[in-house]
């Protein structure tokens, strides 16, 4: 991305900041050329309707993408272990339809809240938005940006507390009883949480659910 956030390191098909793509730039980094910083951009706009001051989004590495595949999208980056980003998703600020696109190796990484992995305790969501909105409320947290995860994933939550914070859905449900049966089999602590009356978090945060002093006497839990 633009504004002296490199995609990856030097020799990886990514340019330098403030350079044109090479010709090996895989064609996705290329649809990021001209993003830059959320404030006083659409994504600003959009963030805020949902709750989401741009600070936090500038914290996890989110960008303005004007002609991201060309159309404006908020643009979340997904980072493989080393914080390298191998992806991105974005969500289209116009009305037209797919409202997302993920381009990249999305398999390899997921969105993190932090920018990193250091956190001793975490939440995992499906969508970036949604684990935004665990950050907003102080909860440091990783979005799957879809249904699965990499395979790294959990060995790299051993040792952490984490917070299954999937929507309360069949789907969410399915996918924190497989992660949590992943979880258990090498010994991870994980509780599931659940967004109080509503299906995700940011819904619960947009209609004041989620706002309280005590992080955890707001969720709804079970093990």
């Amino acid at each position: 991305m633009s504004d002296r956030v490199p995609i990856a390191k030097a020799g990886k098909g990514v340019s330098a900041p403030g350079h044109g793509p090479s010709p090996r730039e895989p064609a996705w980094q290329q649809q990021l050329m001209g993003a830059r910083l959320v404030p006083g951009t659409a994504a600003d706009d959009y963030l805020a309707a949902r709750g989401l001051p741009a600070d936090i989004a500038h914290i996890a590495g989110a960008r303005y993408a004007p002609a991201f595949f060309g159309r404006p999208a908020v643009v979340f980056p997904l980072r493989a272990p080393d914080r390298h980003i191998v992806a991105v998703q974005g969500r289209y600020l116009d009305r037209k339809q797919p409202r997302m696109r993920t381009a990249g190796t999305k398999q390899a990484g997921v969105f993190t809240t932090t920018g990193e992995f250091a956190t001793t305790a975490l939440a995992l969501t499906e969508a970036p938005i949604d684990a935004l909105s665990l950050a907003r409320l102080g909860m440091p947290a990783i979005a799957l940006c879809g249904t699965s995860w990499p395979g790294w994933l959990p060995v790299l939550l051993f040792g952490r507390h984490v917070h299954l914070a999937f929507n309360d859905d069949d789907a969410g449900d399915s996918m924190a009883d497989e992660m949590g049966r992943v979880l258990t089999s090498i010994a991870v602590q994980w509780q599931r949480l659940r967004p109080e009356g509503c299906k995700d978090w940011n819904q619960a945060l947009l209609a004041g659910k989620a706002i309280r002093p005590n992080f955890p006497s707001l969720l709804a839990s079970e093990t």
